[in-house]
C-alpha cells in the first residue's frame, strides 16, 4: 500500500513548538521557585528545630549576655555605694547628736544658776596651770583614790559598766569594782568633753565605747592596761594634748600606733 503524505501547514508547526518551549520553561521556573525561596532574609532570632519538629528553641546572643553582665556589675557598685553612705551617715548623726546632747547640758547648767566659772565661755575647758617642773605624766605619781560613787553605771550580766562620770576631780582613776561588780567596760560618750587631766582604767576593763573620751581638751593622759581588747570608733579624737600610756605588744600600744596618738610604755 501507497502511503500518502499530507501536507501540514506551516503556522500550525509553529503554534506546537512555541507551546512545547513554553511549557518546558514552566517546568524549569517550578523547580527553582524553592530554591527562591531558601534566598530569603532570616529572621532576626535565629531557632533551631528540636527532632520532633514541633518546638523551637532561641539561641543565646553573646552580646546580650555581655550586657546583662556589665549591668549587674553597676548595680553592685551602686548598692556598695549606698551603704557606704548610710554608714558616714550613721556615723554623722551620732556626733551631731553627742554634741547637742553636751550643749543641752551646759544650757540646763547655766538655767539652773550654776557658777559660770565651771563653764568655759569658749566651749573648751581651760586647762590648770602645771607648776611643777616635770609635765609628764609618771607611775611614780602619787594616784588619787577612785571616785566609787562619781559615775553614773549599769549592771549588765553581773558586770559594771561606766556611762557617765559625774565627778569634779580632774585626775580621775576608774574602780576596778563598783558595788561588787567588777567594772569591765566604758560606754559610749562615758567622758565626752569632760574636764579631765588624767585618767587611769582598771586592769579589769576589756573595752572603751564609741566617742567615750571625744572632746576631753584637757586631757593629758590616758594609763590603758593590757585587759583592754576593743576601743570603738573616735573615742580619742578631740584630744589634742593627749599621751596614752600602755604596755608594749598590747592592744591599746598597736591603737596608738595606727592612728598615729602620742604614746609612752610603761
Amino acid at each position: 500500500m501507497k502511503r500518502i503524505a499530507l501536507p501540514v501547514p506551516q503556522k500550525s508547526l509553529l503554534y506546537t513548538v512555541s507551546a512545547l518551549l513554553l511549557l518546558c520553561l514552566c517546568i524549569v521556573i517550578g523547580t527553582q521557585l524553592p530554591a527562591c525561596g531558601d534566598n530569603q532574609k532570616p529572621p532576626s532570632d535565629t531557632q533551631t528545630q528540636t527532632a520532633g519538629g514541633s518546638e523551637t528553641q532561641p539561641t543565646t546572643d553573646p552580646a546580650d549576655d555581655s550586657l546583662r553582665t556589665f549591668y549587674e556589675s553597676m548595680i553592685a557598685d551602686l548598692e556598695e555605694k549606698l551603704l557606704d553612705e548610710k554608714q558616714d551617715n550613721y556615723i554623722a548623726r551620732l556626733e551631731y547628736e553627742s554634741r547637742l546632747e553636751v550643749l543641752e547640758k551646759e544650757l540646763a547648767n547655766l538655767s539652773s544658776g550654776k557658777d559660770e566659772s565651771d563653764v568655759p565661755t569658749s566651749g573648751r575647758p581651760e586647762p590648770t596651770p602645771d607648776t611643777s617642773t616635770d609635765t609628764e605624766y609618771t607611775t611614780e605619781t602619787e594616784a588619787p583614790e577612785p571616785e566609787e560613787m562619781s559615775f553614773r553605771y549599769t549592771v549588765e550580766d553581773g558586770e559594771a559598766v561606766i556611762c557617765q562620770y559625774l565627778g569634779q576631780s580632774r585626775n580621775v582613776v576608774i574602780p576596778p569594782e563598783i558595788e561588787g561588780y567588777p567594772v569591765t567596760r566604758i560606754a559610749d560618750n562615758a567622758f565626752t568633753n569632760a574636764s579631765v587631766i588624767t585618767v587611769s582604767i582598771p586592769n579589769t576593763v576589756t573595752a572603751i565605747g564609741w566617742f567615750a573620751f571625744y572632746g576631753c581638751y584637757s586631757l593629758e593622759s590616758v594609763t590603758i592596761p593590757s585587759s583592754v581588747t576593743r576601743i570603738d570608733y573616735a573615742a580619742f579624737d578631740n584630744c589634742p594634748t593627749l599621751t596614752i600610756l600602755c604596755v608594749p605588744e598590747t592592744y591599746a600600744a598597736s591603737y596608738a600606733v595606727s592612728f598615729g596618738l602620742r604614746h609612752r610604755y610603761l
